[in-house]
């Protein structure tokens, strides 16, 4: 039996273009499971030796097949904005300061990985040492990312500015910050303020990077964001 079937040619006419041979007829049968995920319909042709059943086989197994999932037209799309929470105005300085919030929006067409984020603190004081410390990246309430111990005020550049300061600090978070085509996920800059006093202002404003996201169909590259976005100004109290 095994070399009647190994002798049966099986043809796969592709409809979406692709030249993939068939799956070998010796691998039909109980528990077989399709691997060609790519296929979005077939049609089999045999020869007269091939049994009905065998055919039904085949038949119910490329029915199965699923095509890949496809990236739309904007694939490779994500936006940046200041976040509605976003603290602003008086706040009592402490440990793990929430200093700013950012919304980062998937398009519809597919999902997109943000690899890591870039943000700048302007600090005004009375002090030389203008500096928070042990600042964290927060997901939903989760540190992602390390935490970095020192964030000193920008030496050169704006709060708005697109242009590298060498005071800006990097978090690079792998695969923990993916955002849903479609959806929307939030990110908080926290740090220790405590070494800030009544009087002082801090804005901390997420840079413009490039090459940061990377779409999860297409690949497509992406920056977030485009340009930098500056948080609101906070006195300590």
């Amino acid at each position: 039996m095994k070399t009647k079937k190994a002798s049966i040619l099986v043809v796969i006419a592709l409809l979406c273009g692709c030249q993939i041979p068939a799956p070998p007829l010796s691998a039909v049968g109980e528990g077989y499971t399709p691997t060609h995920k790519n296929i979005e319909r077939a049609t089999v042709v045999s020869d007269p030796s091939l049994t009905m059943q065998d055919q039904e086989k085949i038949k119910n197994a490329m029915a199965e097949l699923k095509p890949l999932p496809e990236a739309k037209s904007d694939a490779g799309v994500i936006t940046v904005s200041k976040g509605s929470a976003s603290p602003s105005g008086t706040i009592t300085a402490s440990a793990n300061t929430y200093l700013g919030q950012w919304d980062l929006s998937a398009g519809a067409g597919e999902n997109e990985k943000v690899s890591r984020l870039r943000f700048r603190a302007v600090i005004n004081t009375f002090i030389t040492e203008k500096t928070l410390k042990n600042v964290k990246l927060l997901l939903n309430g989760r540190q992602i990312g390390t935490t970095i111990p020192f964030m000193k005020s920008s030496a050169v550049q704006s709060i708005t500015s697109n242009v590298a300061d060498v005071n800006d600090v990097t978090f690079n978070v792998g695969n923990s910050l993916i955002v849903a085509m479609g959806g929307t996920k939030s990110v908080f800059v926290a740090a220790d303020a405590t070494d800030l006093y009544a009087g002082n202002t801090v804005q901390v404003a997420l840079v413009s990077e490039s090459d940061n996201v990377e779409g999860q169909i297409s690949s497509a590259s992406a920056n977030a964001p485009a340009a930098t976005i500056a948080g609101n100004v906070i006195t300590i109290e």
